[in-house]
């Protein structure tokens, strides 16, 4: 997909400002006690979850459909402080984020494989 449904764009973009918005679950080691630990449930805000933890999130919680490849990166670009991201996970953001100047470049999904639209290859 080269371009986003606006509709499913605008959507996206709901979700990710909802998800901001909320609070999320964090289980924290109170105490150890031999092999066992005391933990303590609670939650935090967005602002506090680690970059890796906001990635994972926006890619499982967000629904992509009819979004296109370059414009989720582009969005997750903006969302994340990319220098905190693992050098894979960036190189992912930054490619599927980049422009292809010939108009011809694979789509790749979610994993950064490329993707042949289910031609096999051929």
């Amino acid at each position: 997909m080269t371009e986003s449904d606006p509709k499913a764009y605008m959507l996206a973009r709901l979700a990710i400002d909802r998800l901001k918005a909320a609070r999320h679950p964090v289980a924290r080691t109170v105490f150890e006690l031999g092999t066992f630990g005391v933990v303590k449930f609670d939650t935090r805000d967005w602002g506090d979850v680690p970059e890796r933890s906001k990635l994972a999130m926006l890619k499982d919680l967000v629904n992509w459909e009819g979004v296109s490849d370059r414009d989720m990166a582009m969005l997750l670009l903006h969302e994340l402080d990319v220098g905190k991201l693992t050098p894979a996970e960036r190189g992912w953001l930054i490619s599927t984020a980049e422009p292809d100047p010939l108009g011809g470049r694979p789509e790749q999904d979610r994993g950064g494989k490329e993707r042949d639209g289910g031609r096999g290859g051929r």
